[in-house]
């Protein structure tokens, strides 16, 4: 027993010896050390990589963001770095620091860097990321991916995940235009108004037409919309935006108060979310024309 922890205490201490001067401890072993000896002074280390720590990391949308990101190995010998990002929807770019760098060389959606001809530590905010995306309201993922690999062929591979928040735009109103409304005309004869509306969101949903005095409006060609004579001197017509817009398009006026009177005409677009566009054409009418019987 006491020579068993003899030997074993002497093999720590000559272990011990041996961090310190490793050297010394070959000259007594005939100039090799011992595998576990060796092992503890020339263990290849395996590289360190840093990626950031938010996960998934929130960034807009159509704006370049820079990822600082780094490698290194503490044993000097760091060969490659790879960054690569999985979504097809982000454009990939080099940060301007490493653009003239001649030792970096792309791939599909990412670069390889031969960093051993670069000082250790030197991927710092190498890489920037602009997504290029049209979906509306949700959030694009992707995956991004730095492994780095050292001369011995040790690899060490982190990922991080960034997220695109794509906002919806706000719903714009829709816009009305009078084409076309004659100045002035005669009582109880039927006269054709034309207007437009457009709505950039695609999502008109109802238009009303009325006149401040007693008179008929009706829509001339109706194109699959609803009708309803729901307004004092005038209609409400529903239906898809572009059978709305044709509708709109041809409208008969009769007026039934004439001598010289303002008829003021409203036109009222509204879209499914609530948002209106009002406006309005004043019409002098005539009174009754008079035929002479001779």
């Amino acid at each position: 027993m006491k020579q068993l922890l003899l030997k074993a205490n002497l093999t720590a201490c000559l272990i011990f010896f041996a961090t310190l001067n490793s050297n010394s401890f070959a000259q007594i072993n005939d100039g090799a050390l011992p595998p576990i000896i060796d092992l503890i002074l020339n263990s290849n280390q395996a590289p360190i990589n840093s990626v950031p720590s938010n996960n998934p990391l929130q960034i807009p949308s159509n704006e370049t963001t820079i990822f600082p990101i780094s490698a290194s190995d503490a044993d000097n010998n760091l060969e490659s770095v790879q960054v690569q990002v999985t979504n097809s929807n982000f454009s990939f770019e080099i940060a301007p620091a490493l653009l003239n760098t001649p030792s970096i060389s792309l791939i599909e959606n990412g670069f390889i860097v031969n960093a051993s001809q670069q000082p250790t530590n030197f991927i710092s905010a190498a890489t920037s990321f602009t997504p290029q995306l049209v979906a509306i309201n949700q959030i694009n993922t992707a995956e991004i991916t730095i492994t780095s690999t050292d001369s011995e062929g040790l690899v060490t591979q982190d990922s991080f995940f960034i997220a695109v928040s794509i906002e919806q735009p706000a719903n714009r109103p829709p816009f009305n235009s009078i084409i076309s409304a004659p100045t002035p005309i005669d009582a109880d004869r039927a006269t054709n108004l034309s207007f437009s509306v457009a709505d950039v969101d695609n999502n008109l949903t109802s238009i009303a037409v009325s006149s401040s005095l007693s008179a008929s409006l009706q829509p001339a060609s109706p194109n699959n919309v609803t009708v309803v004579n729901n307004l004092d001197n005038g209609f409400t017509i529903s239906g898809t935006q572009q059978n709305l817009v044709d509708t709109i398009n041809n409208v008969t006026f009769i007026p039934f108060v004439g001598n010289g009177s303002i008829h003021t005409i409203t036109i009222r677009s509204t879209d499914s979310e609530g948002a209106t566009d009002i406006d309005t054409v004043n019409i002098t009418v005539n009174g009754q024309p008079i035929i002479l019987i001779e």
